[in-house]
């Protein structure tokens, strides 16, 4: 295993334990903490594709294809939530 794919696994963990704390916290905010979440959440979604699914080796446009629609996944998310 290489060392960035260990540090990209070790930093998943680390996202997870904020984005529990974040949730956790009652005294935050409620839309700074969830639009927190959701971004720790983008990172880590995407530093997944990238490391895990080998898609830092595909091409291009799939790799662009990926964040956009990650992206896109998130930003609806975030603005039905704010909606409701």
């Amino acid at each position: 295993m290489s060392h960035r794919v260990e540090f990209v696994w070790f930093a998943s963990v680390f996202a997870s334990f904020i984005t529990l704390g974040i949730g956790s916290v009652e005294d935050c905010a409620a839309t700074a903490s969830m639009i927190a979440m959701f971004v720790i959440t983008l990172a880590f979604v995407r530093a997944i594709g990238l490391y895990f699914m080998d898609l830092r080796s595909a091409p291009r446009w799939v790799r662009v294809f990926f964040d956009v629609c990650v992206s896109l996944g998130i930003a609806v998310i975030v603005a039905a939530t704010l909606i409701v």
